[in-house]
């Protein structure tokens, strides 16, 4: 079970949690992920953040990793918006997570 807080105080907002899961004996190896966030409303409809993320090792001879990101999140209306990743492991890169990086169209209503 994840645990995750968040708090917003004008136009920040700082969120963050982590949690682990617990694999059944023999089956996978145990492990954790944990990161935090910034962002900040930049413009009405532009919010910009940072991102530290850390996962421990996920099984035997894999290393843990920790990858730094920003992003991006802009609000065509009030219903759609746009939102893009891009992170760089900055914690055994070159095995593990040297880059990652999404985008998506959210929905709301």
């Amino acid at each position: 079970m994840p645990i995750w807080v968040q708090k917003d105080w004008g136009k920040w907002s700082a969120f963050g949690g982590g949690g682990c899961q617990i694999s059944a004996a023999g089956r996978s190896h145990d492990f954790c992920l944990y990161g935090g966030t910034v962002t900040r409303q930049i413009a009405p409809t532009l919010q910009l953040g940072i991102e530290l993320f850390h996962q421990t090792a996920d099984g035997i001879g894999n290393p843990a990793t920790t990858s730094l990101g920003i992003g991006a999140k802009y609000d065509l209306n009030d219903n759609i918006h746009l939102l893009g990743y891009a992170a760089k492991g900055i914690q055994n890169a070159r095995t593990a997570n040297r880059y990652s990086w999404y985008t998506a169209i959210l929905f709301t209503f």
